[in-house]
């Protein structure tokens, strides 16, 4: 894919972690990123940005969710790419 996840680290993660971002376009990518439970219910949101090309590493804090196991979605217009969190304490 053109714009994934390259990484999580750590995971699973206590309270913060670093999301790598890669987009291989020669263009900035709109996109929003979503902690989604197992359950389905939305987390946490990380509103439109924008990515130029190449990786961009983004510290998300992540003490306010409890223990368990979600999914870290990244989705633009075009393109989706999704990522197992454990949080673990």
């Amino acid at each position: 894919n053109e714009f994934t996840i390259e990484s999580i680290t750590p995971n699973p993660a206590g309270s913060v972690f670093t999301l790598l971002v890669n987009n291989s376009k020669n263009y900035q990518v709109r996109t929003n990123i979503r902690i989604v439970g197992t359950d389905g219910k939305l987390y946490k949101s990380i509103g439109d940005k924008y990515y130029s090309k190449g990786q961009t590493p983004l510290e998300i804090g992540i003490s306010e969710l409890p223990i368990g196991t979600y999914y870290v979605m990244i989705e633009s217009d075009k393109y989706k790419d999704v990522q197992q969190l454990k949080v673990v304490r």
